[in-house]
């Protein structure tokens, strides 16, 4: 008998003398395969990620010109949008599907809604800054209109060819939108791309001198300049493509790579840094908003690309319900050509970090739009007296089985929280009985639940932190009542953030921060007098209310 068989026979019969052990180890093994299934089919299917399957074809057309000869189409990317599209179009020569990855350049590429929105539209006004923006003289125009270089703040590149794999995979990096069980041990390391120069390419008729080290458009480092030979135009017509312009039948050409991509959509290239914290990715929303109505681009016609391997989150549902299908870089392995395509600003010109600017345009377009992507409607009318309080908690991560946002959280002690959350709540329902009073950990819940709550919520209260990024949100006539530790907005810059959203959005708002030593307590709690609450929830509601 093998030594294993052995070993298994003497824990059979120990276990049959003594049940009790048994009934233990029975009900271990159970919990172990319940666990299992929660964190591989029990969370959410749209976080989980489908498995990576190539896929040999021939020849594939599609009215947006799909561009795929002998090639592997990858299926992978979220699960969320990862549903089966047939394609019947008579210029294909068989069915294929797709999956949400390779919608933006799919025929069948529609976003959750089609719907069409005035801001978007070529008769819509633009107004300042946006107007100064595209204002010739603070444009740069390269390579016959293939570089636009606008306000130094973002770059819009025509027939532009990207090469996933110039970047450096000497080591192992992730792919992005994996499942949170894949990643847990992951560093961030892996998870940012470093890429080698050439990884973008554009084609000119000339060599013209393209500005190089640009802090605000760092991509133009990567940027190589083709020369378009003219003695090729014959070579042209010998792609079987249909309706590509003579620029993109060169380029299709001279890449000699049978598994090039052409992507017709409208493309905004973005490499995120706090892919899981709330306002950072709402910085990118508003951006590519921005992006939309400056170059007047319906939903439908939008694709995002992800430069980055982040793992998938909750915000990612977001990015596809707003702008349509999320490419990732990860997953991509042929070069890809795109028609229109957007560097995305950085962090640092991003428009919401401006927190001195008087005045940001187009915040209440971009309420607008994402409740109508999500369907939400508002309707309340004569809110006075009885006016809905929201307050919202912050606590450390060990609260849930599993972190919606950032998977691997799980155990961190989160900074500002309050320590008297029962007895704020008690003090605020006792004394405004009108009043619907309610505390939520948002972060617990779908952003589609969240945005339900604070579009019909009054008075929005919280200490400092992601979670009062939802005042985005709030009706015009509603008050923001924000919360510091001691001492914590001197030594951040960035302290006046959801001040200025309540400025921009025209919003009430006022502020207090502890400065008592006894109110600062361990373990980052602060202590919140209930008299100073009281006090500031009956301004609040005489400033919304009279």
């Amino acid at each position: 008998m093998s030594l294993s068989a052995l070993s298994f026979h003497r824990v059979y019969y120990a276990l049959r003398k003594n049940l009790k052990i048994a009934t233990v180890v029975i009900v271990i093994l159970c919990l172990n395969a319940g666990a299992y299934f929660l964190y591989s089919e029990g969370y959410p299917k749209q976080i989980r990620n489908t498995e990576i399957v190539s896929r040999k074809s021939s020849t594939v057309w599609t009215t947006d010109y799909m561009f795929v000869e002998q090639s592997q189409l990858i299926q992978s990317s979220l699960e969320s949008n990862a549903r089966i599209a047939l394609v019947a179009q008579k210029n294909l020569k068989e069915t294929k599907a797709y999956d949400c990855s390779l919608e933006c350049y799919s025929a069948i590429s529609k976003n959750k809604t089609s719907k069409e929105f005035a801001f978007f539209m070529q008769n819509f006004t633009l107004t300042y800054p946006l107007l100064s923006w595209t204002k010739i003289s603070n444009q740069q125009i390269f390579c016959d209109g293939s570089l636009e270089i606008i306000n130094n703040r973002f770059a819009k590149l025509s027939d532009v060819v990207m090469f996933p794999y110039r970047r450096n995979l000497t080591m192992p990096v992730a792919k992005g939108g994996e499942s949170f069980q894949h990643v847990r041990v992951n560093t961030n390391e892996k998870e940012v791309y470093d890429f080698l120069p050439g990884f973008w390419e554009i084609y000119c008729n000339e060599f013209v001198n393209i500005p190089k080290t640009n802090l605000d458009i760092p991509w133009l480092d990567l940027l190589r300049l083709k020369i378009i030979d003219g003695k090729d135009d014959k070579i042209h017509n010998r792609t079987r493509a249909v309706d590509l312009s003579a620029r993109q039948k060169y380029i299709m050409h001279h890449l000699r790579d049978k598994t090039t991509l052409i992507v017709k959509k409208f493309t905004v290239a973005l490499e995120r840094v706090d892919y899981d914290n709330m306002y950072s990715s709402m910085n990118y929303m508003f951006s590519i908003f921005i992006l939309m109505v400056t170059f007047r681009q319906q939903p439908n016609n939008v694709c995002i690309i992800f430069l980055d391997g982040h793992p998938a989150s909750d915000l990612d549902l977001v990015f596809e319900t707003l702008y349509g299908p999320i490419m990732r870089l990860g997953h991509l392995a042929s070069p890809v050509v795109f028609t229109n395509l957007v560097w995305m600003m950085t962090d640092r010109q991003s428009i919401l970090n401006q927190y001195n600017t008087p005045l940001i345009p187009y915040l209440n377009e971009f309420r607008e739009f994402i409740l109508q992507q999500y369907g939400i409607q508002q309707n309340r009318s004569n809110i006075c007296p009885s006016l809905k309080i929201t307050i919202v908690w912050r606590r450390d991560k060990p609260y849930s089985f599993r972190k919606f946002l950032n998977p691997r959280q799980h155990g961190v002690r989160v900074e500002r929280k309050i320590l008297n959350e029962k007895e704020i709540l008690s003090a605020i329902s006792s004394n405004f009985t009108e009043h619907c009073v309610r505390g939520y950990l948002l972060e617990t819940m779908q952003f589609e639940a969240q945005l339900r709550i604070i579009q019909d919520t009054d008075i929005l209260i919280g200490m400092h932190g992601a979670g009062l990024t939802l005042a985005l949100f709030l009706p015009q006539h509603a008050g923001v009542l924000e919360f510091f530790p001691k001492d914590w907005r001197e030594t951040r810059p960035w302290s006046p953030l959801f001040q200025a959203i309540s400025r921009w959005r025209h919003l009430h708002y006022l502020s207090w921060q502890n400065d008592k030593e006894t109110g600062n307590l361990p373990y980052d709690f602060t202590y919140i007098p209930v008299e100073v609450i009281i006090q500031m929830v009956s301004r609040m509601t005489n400033n919304i209310c009279h």
